[in-house]
């Protein structure tokens, strides 16, 4: 009696064929898992941002950390006005540098951009880059973007360190009106913290991306695996954190009352939407005028001379 000892050539192609059929149901399952993974990660991140700014404002009457208050007499760094300090990266440097926030914790899990990694150097308790480095208050070598490494930027100091930038978050830009938001604040009806955004053309519940390279290349859209919408996490002033698919969560109003009578639209958190009737390419740079929701890593604050009560402070959106 003949007893086979080997697969048939039918046999072989039908478990090869039984494998790529469970390779293809298995490949895209571990892609989501791994996404989830990182998303979670990315708002565990987000909620540390939130708390640490809490803790801080814990011991410090309700304000948040603003690196022109804590460094009056210039022995972290020098500066045309003193309000050119206050950065996002610098922000983030003194949750850092007060140990209620880790390095890692600036930067996503889902980051997609090579060069927005931990700080690895970063410099507790003196800083090489301070001006008086025995007496830093935060280690202004820890880079907010990657544009920040020009030299021709302000609120740096001696200057950023290495070329790679170390924040992944955008914050709420805390001057003119919404200096206001930058306190403790449990209401949630804010934004403080967010996975970066696009730029945004169009209007109130239709917007569009901005047709430009930056913000279509684009690591930000890509973070959580999208490639033409935005999803992210948002950190809220209540201390919750939430996933959003789309830049005007329907969590956030805004009122709009240049129109009349008064609208009320969804807020576009990447979007410096306010009640005024200036308008321009470059709205989205005057952090002096607006209420609403607006986070962004921004960068390169001037300060112009004073029109009425309220000094004009720009920023420079970073995208990416």
């Amino acid at each position: 009696m003949r007893v086979r000892t080997a697969f048939t050539l039918i046999e072989l192609l039908v478990v090869i064929a039984i494998i790529a059929v469970l390779i293809g149901i298995l490949i895209p399952a571990l892609g989501k898992s791994r996404q989830s993974a990182r998303q979670l990660q990315d708002s565990t991140s987000v909620r540390s941002i939130v708390q640490a700014l809490h803790v801080w404002a814990g011991n410090n009457d309700g304000a948040y950390p603003l690196p022109s208050r804590l460094d009056r007499s210039d022995t972290t760094m020098a500066a045309a006005h003193p309000r050119e300090k206050d950065n996002a990266g610098n922000i983030m440097s003194v949750l850092i540098f007060n140990n209620l926030l880790k390095v890692e914790q600036a930067v996503s899990a889902a980051e997609t951009n090579p060069r927005i990694v931990r700080a690895e150097d970063y410099q507790y308790g003196s800083s090489d880059r301070a001006a008086t480095p025995s007496d830093a208050l935060w280690d202004p070598g820890f880079a907010g973007n990657t544009e920040e490494i020009d030299a021709s930027a302000t609120g740096i100091g001696s200057g950023r360190r290495g070329t790679n930038a170390n924040l992944s978050f955008g914050l709420i830009p805390p001057f003119g009106q919404r200096a206001d938001e930058w306190r403790l604040d449990t209401d949630g009806d804010s934004v403080l913290v967010a996975n970066r955004g696009p730029r945004y053309n169009g209007s109130p519940g239709a917007w569009v991306l901005f047709d430009d390279p930056a913000s279509n290349r684009s690591n930000t859209l890509r973070i959580h695996g999208a490639s033409k919408q935005w999803n992210g996490n948002m950190g809220v002033c209540d201390g919750s954190v939430a996933f959003a698919n789309k830049p005007d969560p329907d969590q956030f109003e805004f009122v709009d009352s240049t129109s009349s009578p008064s609208r009320t639209y969804k807020d576009n958190i990447f979007k410096n939407e306010r009640e005024s009737s200036e308008s321009g390419a470059g709205i989205e740079a005057n952090a002096y005028i607006g209420t609403n929701s607006y986070v962004n890593p921004f960068y390169n604050i001037t300060v112009e001379p004073v029109v009425g009560s309220e000094p004009r402070i720009r920023i420079t959106p970073f995208y990416d």
